[in-house]
């Protein structure tokens, strides 16, 4: 007879290997409903229970994540999208050490995402769920059609 657990440990000692962060965004169709202050304090519960946290601020026309953190991001999320900064490029740290990408705020022309950049934008994401064990979206209100496909392929759990 064959130890049963010898495939759960396979298996286990596979993912081990296989590292890739939770991803969990954090939606309503309101805005102002704090969104964003769950995703930093979710995201600084976790950094203090010793995970390894990325917050992405995916509003682009009313990004507030650096302002609750009482910081003013040098770039945004747009900084990928429109000039394909990377990952690496557009991440800040703020309190306890948390890696975030801000949203920017006041952003008036919403622009159209185009496939090359929503490649690029994925690219950039398979790099860091090796490199976090979390990674929280914090989505603004009134998603575009675009935007909203982008947060469904890459999200594994919806609030």
């Amino acid at each position: 007879m064959s130890d049963q657990a010898a495939k759960l440990r396979k298996q286990l000692l596979e993912d081990e290997n296989n590292h890739r962060a939770k991803t969990i965004s954090v939606v309503s169709g309101k805005g102002g409903v704090g969104k964003s202050n769950i995703s930093i304090n979710l995201s600084i519960e976790l950094l203090k229970l010793g995970k390894k946290v990325l917050l992405i601020d995916m509003d682009f026309g009313m990004g507030n994540v650096d302002v609750l953190l009482g910081l003013q991001a040098k770039r945004t999320i747009v900084d990928l999208f429109q000039h394909y900064d990377t990952f690496q490029e557009i991440i800040e740290i703020g309190p306890h050490h948390l890696a975030y990408i801000s949203g920017g705020s006041g952003l008036t022309n919403i622009f159209s995402i185009k496939q090359d950049r929503l490649d690029f934008f994925f690219e950039q994401f398979e790099q860091a769920v090796t490199e976090y064990d979390y990674i929280f979206f914090d989505i603004g209100a009134g998603l575009q059609k675009q935007i909203c496909r982008l947060y469904l392929q890459q999200t594994s759990v919806l609030l």
